[in-house]
């Protein structure tokens, strides 16, 4: 019977030789008990040690990666985000914001139809985890420093445009509004006035309509029934007589040709070629690295997880 070892540590090293050869069947526990002459104990609490450490190993490997996949789901999402907010959103949007009174501000008005589709319509929370993240993609692509200079501008003549837009509505609806002498309401088609749709067609046949030909043609679409007044399948003014209805065709024609020769309808048409001819670079960048499925650099989260 071999001597027993006591008191001299064990290393690390050799407790996983241990566990590694009892684990694969070449020896056991009491047979390295006898070749090194320690206590049985000793080699079972080793071993045991030697396990625990190789499943914290593993355990922290996971949590690692799991971390890692996390923040790169979150910067492609990111992507995925800013390559979807890079789209002009149709100037339906705008028109008639200020067309019917509201409670919230013009600016959060703005703010809100331009991230229409993308709606951060979520807790405070999660627009600043949101908002972060941009940050984080920011870094991780900084060299591209054109880039992002493109997109900050692209964002800002957004911006314009939308500022436009709104304000030809306020504009669109206050002329109606006086030519027809009928109020602007948010109500349906059983609503007596002009309705909102009333406001947004007018600015955009006026927009859309780059010379007096084609304005004619458009306003050929008018159509009055009974009680109300339609264009582009949209019932756009509801009255309680022909009269009623009338005036506020009449209103529609007037303000609709007044409005296609201001300064700013031809600027919002500017705005807006610019801002779908400048977006197509920028989407395809964007979609590039959706389709290569991992975004390159690295950022401040990526130093904490220490992979940089």
């Amino acid at each position: 019977m071999a001597k027993q070892t006591r008191g001299k540590s064990i290393p690390a090293k050799q407790r996983k030789e241990w566990l590694d050869a009892v684990e694969s069947g070449q020896t056991t526990m009491s047979e390295i008990a006898k070749t090194t002459g320690r206590n049985i104990r000793t080699i079972q609490n080793q071993v045991g040690m030697a396990s625990e450490q190789r499943d914290l190993s593993l355990a922290r490997v996971d949590m690692f990666r799991s971390a890692v996949s996390k923040h790169q789901a979150g910067l492609l999402n990111a992507v995925s985000m800013l390559r979807g907010r890079l789209r002009v959103p149709p100037m339906d949007r705008f028109t008639d914001l200020l067309a019917i009174p509201a409670d919230s501000s013009r600016a959060q008005l703005i703010e809100n139809a331009i991230r229409g589709g993308i709606a951060f319509d979520v807790g405070s929370e999660e627009i600043s985890d949101s908002d972060r993240m941009n940050e984080f993609l920011r870094e991780h692509l900084r060299k591209d420093r054109r880039f992002w200079g493109d997109v900050d501008i692209w964002l800002s003549d957004l911006l314009s445009y939308a500022e436009l837009c709104t304000d030809l509505g306020a504009t669109a609806a206050n002329r109606s509004a006086r030519s027809s002498e009928f109020p602007v309401t948010d109500g349906n088609g059983n609503t007596t006035g002009l309705h909102r749709l009333f406001v947004t067609w007018v600015c955009r046949i006026a927009i859309e309509s780059e010379t007096s030909q084609a304005l004619e043609d458009r306003l050929q679409d008018l159509r009055m029934s009974e009680t109300q007044l339609h264009f582009g399948g949209s019932t756009v003014a509801t009255g309680s007589s022909e009269d009623d209805l009338q005036r506020a065709r009449t209103a529609f024609v007037k303000v609709a040709k007044g409005l296609m020769l201001r300064d700013e309808v031809r600027r919002i048409r500017e705005l807006r070629r610019k801002l779908e001819q400048n977006s197509i670079p920028l989407r395809r960048t964007l979609g590039d690295i959706v389709l290569l499925g991992i975004v390159m650099g690295s950022c401040s989260q990526c130093r904490q997880l220490g992979m940089v």
